[in-house]
């Protein structure tokens, strides 16, 4: 919870202001990885995960009132049976009228054609859940930018990981392994990569490359056979003086 609420904070306070003011009128478009912390959600996030069958009790107090006698206030959270019959949509009478019993979970990860297999997917594919977003991109969205995530093989795909990669690499040759060494060199290890006062050639080597393994996955090729086809690509070489393409 701690790196959600940390990386959620970092977001909002420090990367949206920064962008806004150094592009001014500007919208970004914000790609992530798949990660655990990109996917949690808000803890008041519509998600059919979080409900149990019934309605659980969540807290109960004495409430004194002048004059009056004391009452006793209790709260409650609404679980999937409530919800759904609020919404029109419970089937416990139809399963009941059969002998049978609509289970909160049908055991599927998939649901069936219309969604009826249990009450957990029923509410789960209710409008209302289905657009619930992740708490970044509620905010990210709310900011008015743009949002995204890589596809869950992303490091195939994301030229920003090898870029990265690059630059770690540079860090282990030349950094000394202490923290402080890290934090003077860090700027000067990504610039090596790709220096910001020369044309950008090894990014767009590496979006390249990334497109080609997309462009592979996309036929259907596995990984090996994914891997074969790129390197065809990155194990040619230009002997003469012609101009590689614009896909070399």
């Amino acid at each position: 919870m701690e790196r959600y609420a940390s990386g959620h904070q970092q977001i909002k306070d420090d990367v949206i202001p920064s962008f806004e003011k150094l592009h001014p009128g500007c919208q970004a478009l914000f790609i992530l990885d798949q990660s655990s912390n990109h996917n949690a959600y808000a803890p008041s996030a519509k998600r059919a995960t979080c409900f149990n069958l019934k309605d659980i009790q969540l807290s109960s107090v004495n409430q004194r009132n002048e004059g009056k006698k004391n009452e006793r206030r209790t709260w409650f959270r609404k679980g999937l049976e409530t919800i759904l019959t609020e919404r029109g949509l419970g089937k416990w009478d139809e399963y009941k009228a059969e002998g049978k019993y609509w289970k909160a979970k049908c055991g599927n990860k998939e649901a069936n054609s219309d969604h009826t297999c249990c009450p957990f997917h029923m509410l789960e594919n209710q409008p209302d859940f289905l657009a619930q977003k992740t708490a970044l991109e509620e905010l990210v969205v709310k900011s008015g930018h743009l949002y995204t995530l890589y596809p869950k093989y992303h490091c195939e795909t994301n030229w920003i990981e090898r870029y990265w990669s690059a630059a770690k690499r540079i860090a282990r040759r030349e950094c000394d392994y202490s923290f402080k060494s890290l934090q003077e060199n860090l700027d000067g290890f990504l610039d090596q990569v790709s220096p910001p006062d020369a044309t950008p050639i090894e990014i767009r080597r590496y979006y390249n490359r990334c497109w080609r393994y997309i462009y592979a996955y996309n036929d259907m090729k596995d990984g090996n056979e994914a891997f074969k086809l790129v390197e065809k690509f990155t194990s040619k070489r230009f002997l003469s003086h012609r101009k590689p393409g614009v896909h070399d």
